[in-house]
């Protein structure tokens, strides 16, 4: 189960592809904020499987907040990804398409003429 985490100072938001489309799940994630001081808000949207905490950073730490997620077992901190992981999996995953299609449009030139320009594009 992949859980993909967000953070700004002040809020915070998990996916969780157990939330996606699952408004009970919803429910009793949000209610484990319930008695946790420096919560101002907890917002939940079964569309995307996410839930997003707005807290006081003053009175309440993002550690903290992945703690109760964990401790209601709803993310699995040693499988979660954040933004720059996300990130660079994107972008690896583009790279590889990018080359791919720069080899292909580069063997498409070379098939263009002779036998002989594709032997020299490949030296």
């Amino acid at each position: 189960m992949a859980h993909y985490i967000h953070h700004i100072p002040g809020r915070l938001r998990v996916r969780n592809p157990m939330f996606k489309e699952n408004p009970p799940v919803l429910d009793e994630a949000q209610n484990c904020f319930k008695e946790a001081p420096g919560i101002k808000q907890v917002s939940a949207n079964a569309l995307t499987g996410s839930l997003t905490v707005r807290y006081d950073p003053d009175v309440l730490s993002p550690e903290r907040i992945l703690q109760i997620f964990e401790e209601c077992q709803y993310v699995d901190l040693r499988r979660a990804a954040t933004l720059d992981t996300h990130l660079n999996q994107s972008f690896n995953k583009a790279g590889k398409y990018v080359g791919r299609a720069a080899l292909s449009v580069m063997v498409d030139v070379a098939l263009q003429g002779s036998g002989l320009s594709f032997l020299s594009a490949l030296i």
